[in-house]
This record gives C-alpha cells, structure tokens and sequence, in this order.
C-alpha cells in the first residue's frame, strides 16, 4: 500500500493487533504460564497507532469466550455471570479500555491546554463526532468524496477492496474489479476460512477465527472512516491470510519445495511495488513541492507551541480534494487556531490572503491587513505573522479621484509620519487604488523625494497594492503602503514627496502614467504629495 508522503497512524495500529494475536495464540495454546507476555502485548497494541483495531480482537475474542460460557451446560445464570466476569478476555478487555482511555484523555487534555480550546473542540473529540461509528455520518454522508447511498453499497465496495488481497498483481489499481463474480469470490473465501476453522480443535478455531474476522469487524463498524480511506482495508489482512494458510496448507507435506517458493512470492512482492509505484509516481512528484515548502514554513514558525490559522479549503488541495493536513505532518509541535484573534501565524495558499481582496479571515474591525509572506519562494504554501497584521479602514469618502493614464484611480492618500522627518527615516506612504478597466498589468508605484534642483535624492519602488494589480477587480478600492528611507546624507532643507505608477515591462518605451486632465488630456507623470522638512 502507498501512503504518499505523510505519516499514518494505521501501519502500528495494525503491528500492533498482529502482535496481540501472536500472544494471545500463545496463550491459548501454551496456557496461563504465558499471561504476562499477554498483557504486555494487549498494552502494547492499543498503545500502537491508531489502536482501535485492538479493540477488535479483545472485543471479539471476549464475545466468543462469554458466548462459549453461556452455552455451557450444567451451570447456573449466576455462575456462567460469575465464569465471564473472571475470564481472561474479560480481564484484558476491561484494561486495554483503561489504558486506551488514559491514553487518549492525556491527548485529548494536552491538545485542550496548548490550543487553549474546550474539549470539544480539539481534534479528536471533533474527529469522533464526526466519525461516530455506525452511523450514516462521515464517509455515508452526500458530501463526502466516496459517497454511497446505503449499506449494501458499502459492503459491495468494501468486498471488492478485500478480494484486491487475494490479488496481489492487482492490488496496486483501484480499478480491480470482478464485477459479478465478488460475491461468488468471496462467499468461497469465507466458506474455506470456517470450513479449515471447524477442522481444527476450539482453541485454535478460535485463534483462526479471530485473525479472519476481528479486521473485517472493524472496518464495517467503522464504516464512516474505513468508505472514505481504501487503506484501511490492510486491516483485512488477516482474512487473507487464512484463507491462504489453508489454500497452501498442502506445501507443509513438501518442506524442500517451501524455499524454491520464496522466489516468486519475492518476484510477486516486487512486481506490487512496482506497479503501486508506477500508479502514484506523479502524485509523489507533486508532493515534493508540499514537503520542501512546509520546511520553509517550519524554520520560519519561532519556537514551538505556536498557533496557526489554516485558511486552507478543500478545491486548494492539488494532492487529492480534501483538507489539506500541512499543521499536523509538517509544522511540528504547533497547533491549529480556530479564530484568526487567537492565532500567532496564518497560513495560507497564497501570497496574500485573498477571500476578499484586501481582508484577512475574521476581519470585523476594519481592515487587517496581512504582511508580505515571510515564505515569498513559495508557491503551495505562505506564512504570515499576525503581529504584522495592521487594522486601516476604508476612505470614508472619495469625492473626485486622480485618473492615472485611464488605467487606475487613486482615491485617497496618507503621509503616516509628521512632514517634520530625520535624515535615515523610514516615511510610510499609504494609498487606495482602483481598476478603471480590466484586465490591467502588474503596475508598481514609485515615491521619492525632490530637491530644490529638481532632481530626485531618493525613491522607492515597489509592487503597487498588497494584492497584484493583475487580479484586481473593477470597483474595489485597494491598499498600498509604500516605505522611502530618507538618505543619509541628506542635507536639511525642503523636499517635495512626490509618486509615480508604471507598468515595469513597458516604462522604457512608454514612461510612467500620465494623470489625465478635465479633457481628458494627459499631463504629468508625477504626483505632488507633499513637502517634507529634513532637520
């Protein structure tokens, strides 16, 4: 099975089951001498992963044992109470619910603590909500992407996923379909597994029966998970293996023919991989841009323990259309901020947050507006700090604006420092522009200051808006702050503050944007702002 390049919680889970059935074989068979190696299995497995499954195999195993109790002649309702309550199974089912429960209610408190979350809004409890078992929500729900409108559909898909391990060349492609034939294919399946079961004495039955099904258990009580993630299904493969320890038991009558097999069950392994490989190997392509830029953003994240808003929605997804997952693999010890209030970093998909053109998410209070992305290299993932953000509102009115060349309006303007300035400040210019047609280039604007000779003693250029002029929609007015550092050297006097707009790909040839006059004459290319006062 291909997991792409995230980590999954399923490969231990299911370690750990199979470890489980390896002591719980030898106790069944070896006696009580093999308890302890028992219960350190039964701690181990539901310690292991996604450890559910776990909870399987002792579930079904306390089934069988109450089942076999109560159908026991000769013996009271008090007593056969009294046998199941004592018995093993019943013993380790009760601890492997105290451990798991201690586990997960130290994730649970830990997560709650960190994110400063109610409990019912960390991950897990979200997650189980969402996921109850049995239930027609999460993956039988309509706006799920394995969608199925009732059970025998689930069973259906879910059959043929686990035919594709009796397979093995086949395996690798989801199109593996046997159409008419699943159901015949698998009632013989199950038919051989209880046929060699029955041959065996109870103990091993038992075992047997218990390797088969508590898998397949599992994943239909989970069935809102295991639809929606066809991994799941390596859960089945302890059915498979039955079946196949019976369709081969006849090679144990030939044990110098066992070794030559090695050989093509080797060529049969590669062969899988290899087509899993092939299969995937685009989406592996892809993903090596998810795991080198969401290193860029871990280096950029200071400290540990941080929390970050997620602005991520599922058709921004180019992996596969679902959340994208980036906090959780890649960001470390860091945590998922529900409200941007809460939150020490954005992360978004693009290099400025763009679900209105020029509002960060949550905004309410005017315009927060999001620094550059401190991961400009990016192209999948950006990082914003929030202690960046700057709260501006719009112009209150804008009575006649200043047409530039009938490409952009500027509505307003304003100088964020006294015209009294210091050789070597940093004056900051903010200014809202629109779109008098569309679509427009890429404008970038120029401020500078002039001396009494005319000529110009320092500038700054810079990309016009917090948002590219090249996506920007008619009738929205949009922000830019410029920033001139003042020379040095820059002897005291007066200066006038004057801007400019130009579109970098055609300034030699056409020059800056004129501002066109009352009829619609072109004048200057330059904007008096205002004079400044080097002291």
């Amino acid at each position: 099975l291909y997991y792409r390049d995230m980590i999954h919680f399923d490969q231990p889970g299911l370690l750990g089951t199979m470890v489980l059935l390896v002591f719980l074989a030898d106790f069944k068979l070896k006696g009580r001498s093999r308890r302890r190696g028992l219960v350190g299995a039964s701690l181990v497995a539901v310690g292991l992963g996604h450890a559910f499954p776990a909870f399987s195999v002792l579930g079904l195993w306390f089934v069988m044992e109450a089942a076999g109790i109560m159908v026991r002649r000769g013996l009271s309702l008090r007593e056969r109470l009294l046998a199941i309550s004592t018995h093993e199974a019943t013993r380790l089912l009760a601890l492997g619910l105290l451990w798991g429960t201690l586990l997960l209610g130290y994730n649970i408190s830990v997560e709650a603590l960190r994110r400063n979350v109610p409990l019912q809004e960390t991950g897990i409890v979200e997650s189980a909500l969402r996921r109850q078992p049995l239930t027609q929500d999460g993956g039988l729900a309509e706006n799920t992407l394995n969608y199925v409108s009732s059970w025998a559909e689930f069973v259906s898909v879910s059959a043929n996923r686990l035919l594709r391990w009796f397979a093995a060349p086949w395996s690798a492609s989801r199109d593996f379909n046997p159409g008419a034939l699943t159901w015949p294919l698998l009632a013989v399946a199950l038919a051989t597994i209880l046929l060699h079961s029955l041959r065996q004495a109870p103990a091993r039955r038992m075992l047997l029966l218990l390797t088969a099904l508590s898998g397949p258990a599992w994943i239909i009580f989970m069935a809102n998970l295991t639809l929606q993630h066809d991994y799941t299904m390596m859960y089945g493969l302890g059915f498979a293996l039955v079946f196949w320890l019976d369709a081969l038991g006849w090679l144990w009558r030939f044990p110098r023919a066992l070794p030559i097999l090695l050989l093509p069950a080797a060529g049969l392994f590669a062969l899988s991989s290899q087509q899993v490989y092939s299969a995937n190997a685009a989406i592996v392509q892809d993903a090596a841009s998810y795991t080198e830029e969401y290193e860029r953003v871990r280096q950029q994240i200071a400290g540990m323990g941080r929390r970050i808003y997620d602005t991520f929605v599922p058709s921004y997804c180019p992996i596969h259309r679902d959340w994208c997952h980036t906090l959780g693999f890649y960001l470390g010890d860091n945590y998922i901020a529900r409200k941007l209030v809460n939150a020490d970093y954005v992360l978004s998909d693009r290099p400025l947050y763009l679900s209105r053109p020029y509002l960060a998410p949550d905004d309410e209070a005017g315009l927060r507006l999001l620094s550059r992305s401190l991961t400009p290299e990016n192209s999948v993932a950006h990082l914003f700090d929030t202690a960046d953000f700057e709260t501006r509102y719009l112009p209150a009115s804008i009575a006649e604006p200043l047409d530039f060349g009938h490409e952009l309006a500027l509505g307003g303007w304003e100088l964020r420092d006294s015209v009294q300035v210091q050789a070597c400040q940093r004056v900051i210019v903010e200014s809202w522009w629109q779109a008098l047609r569309r679509p427009l280039p890429n404008y970038s604007l120029q401020i500078a200051i002039i001396d009494s000779a005319g000529e110009a003693v320092g500038s700054s250029n810079a990309a016009l808006g917090t948002v590219n002029s090249g996506v920007w929609n008619q009738d929205v007015w949009f922000l830019d702050v410029a920033r001139l550092q003042l020379p040095c050297d820059a002897a005291p006097g007066d200066y006038a503050l004057v801007l400019s707009v130009y579109d970098p790909q055609t300034l030699d040839e056409g020059g800056p944007l004129p501002l066109m006059g009352a009829e619609d004459s072109a004048g200057d290319a330059w904007l008096y702002l205002t004079t400044l006062f080097i002291e």
